[in-house]
């Protein structure tokens, strides 16, 4: 294989001249058989309808709506929903779509085939972000224009509808939720509330709100405990004198003793211990100031005895005779003996019976304030305790209640999203431009694909002529000679051909001129037989590929 060395244009010339036939050929078949088909393929048609994304007709602040979802997500969710296998099947059937195709088609080539069909390209305004959809064009490609519309008219009403039905539904799986999840907070609620009630009954007292309370209670019942066991101890004083007193005073008061001494009568009185009767009320007297203040009753009425006893003395003679004379009987008279019970010894002893129940009184207060007071302790120690447990349980009810009322708004609020997409409210789709009838074809670009055609034979050409020149041995310059061989050329002769070489290398030509168009021309030939024979499965083939 020799070197190919292209050094001007004259040598790019030289080889088109060469292999103008090798490149001609191919040239010039791929661009007929491209025209044949391009020319022989069906139209195909576009219908073409506007779905425009409203927005929510109610501020957004006012009424928040239940689906935050991006449009742009929105939308492709949508179109997997729409464009899934069973809607797709759905839409074949009723359509009764590709059924004039020769080739034999399943079920899940006829929804490929329609899917492939199907073009959802979303529209953003200049304003707005790539991510928010303002609308889409929803379009069908068919080799039937009436078809096309009919087929893009039932996938826009698909759109529409699984948008509203998703809407809808997700509102109610919403609505649901919110509604279970208030009614397990609200028995959480009921729960804790009853809780709360037990407690405070059963520490009705030892709450920290009465602490104030207990104490100044505390404070009047260790008071009342402080007075009742003062007024016990007074009390008890009392009733010791009292009982040593009575245990000093005889029960009966005196004895008189009426004498008749010449015809006279005195009466005198004797005490049970021989003491004068004025003698024993003074000793009493002065037994009660030890203990009382003159302006005790018992004080003033020893006091008014012993006057009484002592004008009765300086009223009867010989009163100032001793007790012993007294007793001594005297010649000439006669005695009568009359005895009384002592009333100071019965008020003693009503006072003493006096005292002893109100004592009992007394201790009876003194027990009750003592128990009020260890109650009250009691409470006032428990109060701590009870003040942390209160603080537990109120913390969870006010948690409850927060998550209550949270729940409670965002299902009310749920509602009122739900009420705005059933009233239409809400963002939703609209079509704007119903699918028309399509008048001219979009498909196939005959011209774009003849050019295509003519580009790639002469590029075929082209590579076959420069892989020819590269597997020619032949030497056809002066440096295909010096290059190899490093010898200079001294002399060039050029080529004598007689008449006869003449005319066979001329005949030669035609002969191969001849041969290169029968060739062509049954290449061409076989070819057109092939694509009219099966042309029908070869379009519909193209058809499903997409490529048209």
């Amino acid at each position: 294989m020799k070197k190919l060395k292209i050094e001007g244009p004259q040598d790019v010339f030289d080889i088109v001249k060469r292999r103008k036939w090798l490149m001609c050929v191919p040239f010039l078949m791929i661009t007929v058989l491209v025209m044949l088909v391009a020319y022989n393929l069906p139209n195909i048609y576009q219908s073409e309808t506007m779905i425009i994304v409203e927005e929510q007709k109610i501020p957004s602040n006012m009424v928040a709506p239940l689906d935050n979802v991006d449009t742009m997500d929105r939308l492709n969710t949508l179109s997997q929903q729409i464009l899934s296998r069973s809607n797709l099947g759905t839409v074949v059937n009723d359509f009764n779509l590709y059924s004039d195709f020769r080739i034999h088609l399943t079920q899940d080539d006829k929804i490929l085939a329609l899917r492939n069909a199907v073009r959802v390209e979303p529209g953003t305004s200049q304003r707005e972000t790539t991510t928010k959809v303002s609308y889409f064009k929803l379009s069908y490609e068919s080799r039937d224009r009436f078809m096309a519309m009919k087929v893009t008219n039932r996938l826009a009403q698909l759109f529409m509808e699984y948008d509203y039905k998703a809407r809808m539904q997700k509102n109610i799986q919403t609505i649901a939720f919110f509604t279970s999840e208030a009614a397990a907070v609200e028995a959480m609620l009921t729960e804790a509330e009853n809780k709360e009630r037990i407690f405070r009954q059963a520490n009705l007292y030892a709450l920290p709100e009465q602490a104030e309370r207990n104490t100044r209670m505390l404070e009047i019942y260790q008071a009342k405990e402080k007075s009742a066991t003062e007024a016990l101890d007074r009390s008890e004083t009392r009733i010791q004198n009292l009982k040593r007193i009575l245990s000093e005073t005889p029960e009966y008061l005196d004895s008189k003793v009426t004498k008749v001494i010449g015809g006279e009568t005195v009466q005198e009185g004797i005490t049970e211990r021989g003491e004068d009767e004025l003698t024993a009320a003074q000793r009493n007297l002065a037994q009660m100031r030890a203990r009382y203040t003159e302006k005790h009753p018992d004080v003033r009425a020893a006091a008014n005895r012993v006057r009484q006893l002592e004008m009765t003395r300086r009223d009867v003679p010989g009163a100032t005779a001793s007790a012993t004379d007294r007793r001594l009987p005297a010649p000439r008279s006669t005695s009568l003996v009359e005895v009384k019970v002592n009333p100071i010894y019965g008020k003693l002893k009503d006072q003493i019976t006096e005292l002893e129940s109100e004592i009992q009184l007394r201790r009876k207060e003194r027990e009750t304030a003592k128990t009020d007071v260890a109650t009250f302790e009691r409470y006032i120690g428990a109060t701590p305790q009870a003040g942390m447990e209160l603080a537990v349980i109120t913390r969870d009810l006010s948690s409850l209640r927060d998550r209550y009322n949270k729940l409670r708004n965002m299902l009310n609020e749920a509602k009122m999203a739900s009420n705005m997409d059933a009233r239409q409210k809400g963002e939703s789709f609209r079509i704007q431009d119903p699918a028309s009838l399509p008048a001219t074809p979009i498909k196939p670009r005959r011209i774009i694909y003849i050019l295509i055609g003519a580009l790639f034979g002469l590029g075929l050409g082209i590579l076959l002529a420069v892989l020819r020149e590269f597997f020619d041995e032949k030497i056809r310059t002066r440096a295909e000679i010096e290059g190899p061989l490093g010898l200079p050329v001294l002399v060039e002769i050029p080529e004598i051909l007689n008449q006869r070489e003449l005319n066979l290398k001329r005949m030669k030509k035609v002969l191969a001129f001849s041969f290169s168009i029968v060739l062509f021309v049954g290449i061409v030939g076989v070819a057109v037989q092939l694509f009219f024979r099966n042309y029908q499965i070869i379009v519909e083939y193209v058809i499903l590929s997409g490529l048209v």
